[in-house]
This record gives structure tokens, C-alpha cells and sequence, in this order.
């Protein structure tokens, strides 16, 4: 089933960027990227799913405290 950018974008931000369980996660990023994909943050160049998934994780435990509080929020 086809969905729009705006879902895409959606569900990324949702279920990969503030996905908390990682199997889950993953499983998001397998869906939503291509198996190629590139993540560009300030941090680098990120290419590829496993790539992908490992600077999520990064940015989970650098900002941990950030991101529990704007869950609250």
C-alpha cells in the first residue's frame, strides 16, 4: 500500500526518531528507508539502515535526558 510523503515523514519522525523500543524501531527504519538510505545530521554522513539505526540509538543516549523531558512536555 502506497502512502503519502506527508505519512512517510510521520511515521519517521513517530517511529524512528522518537521510537523508544528498538526492535520496533528497526523495524520502522526497514520499512520507511531504503536499504541505501542517507541520514545527514551535523554529526556526519550516516548511509545505509544499520547506519541509520546505530545514529538513532547515538542520539537517544546523547540527548536521553532532553527527550524524556519534551515527552512529558
Amino acid at each position: 500500500m502506497e502512502q503519502s510523503v506527508e505519512k512517510i515523514i510521520e511515521r519517521n519522525l513517530l517511529e524512528v526518531f522518537n521510537g523508544r523500543d528498538s526492535d520496533s524501531r528497526r523495524s520502522a527504519i526497514d520499512e520507511l528507508w531504503n536499504r541505501d538510505g542517507v541520514f545527514i545530521d551535523p554529526g556526519g554522513i550516516q548511509e545505509g539502515v544499520e547506519k541509520i539505526d546505530a545514529v538513532v540509538e547515538l542520539l537517544f543516549t546523547q540527548y536521553l535526558d532532553v527527550l524524556s523531558i519534551a515527552r512529558v512536555i
